[in-house]
Order: structure tokens, then sequence, then C-alpha cells
């Protein structure tokens, strides 16, 4: 009867995580913001107007990181897509993705060497 309680405790504790992830969250969150709405309450500053306040702030700075940082972020993805051909081949994508993924044989031989100077 044990097993079976831990159990469920467990398999509620995994199906609700994302709940608990986003209480704790919220509870870091308040507790951050909590001080600069209590100073805001001493200039007479209603509580949820304080909130409000300090939500658009934070919404702000984010907009802010977002249009300063999204066209380097944007340009390195351009680039790194339109390097990414030259990067990889098809036929050797396939060669990897054929092979299996764990072989008990011994390790691949060195190439033979030619008789032919390449310099």
């Amino acid at each position: 009867m044990r097993f079976f309680l831990i159990g469920v405790l467990l398999l509620a504790v995994y199906y609700l995580s994302d709940v608990f992830l986003l209480l704790v969250a919220s509870v870091v969150l308040a507790s951050a913001i909590e001080p600069v709405i209590r100073r805001l309450g001493r200039y007479k500053i209603n509580r949820v107007l304080a909130v409000i306040f300090i939500y658009l702030i934070i919404a702000l700075f984010l907009g802010m990181v977002l249009v300063f940082f999204m066209p380097a972020v944007v340009n390195d993805l351009m680039a790194f897509l339109s390097n990414l051909p030259q990067t990889f081949s098809l036929s050797e994508l396939w060669l990897r993705s054929s092979r299996p993924a764990c072989t008990l044989a011994r390790p691949p031989s060195p190439p033979a060497q030619s008789h032919y100077r390449t310099s």
C-alpha cells in the first residue's frame, strides 16, 4: 500500500511539475517586486497601480532588449544557416545516419598510403 501511494505521489509531482514551476516563479517575482511596491506606497501610490507600473517597466525593459539584440541574433542565425550547406553535405549526413549508433567491431583502419606525392 505504501509503495502504491509513493508511486501515485511521484506521478502527481511529475504531471504537476509545470504548475509547481509556475507557482515558484510567481512567488519569486512577487517577492522581488515587493520592496519597490512598498516604497511606491510611501508616496501614496495605490498598490494595484504600483504593480501595473512595475510590470510595464519590466515589459519595456524586455522589449528594449529584444529591439537592440534581435537584429544581431537574426544576422548570426542567417550567417549560420547560409554556411550550413558548406559545413555538412547531404551525403555526409546520410552516411552518418545510416551507420549504426554503436558497433562492437574494431575501429576502422587508417587509409592506405598513396605512392604518389601530392605536393
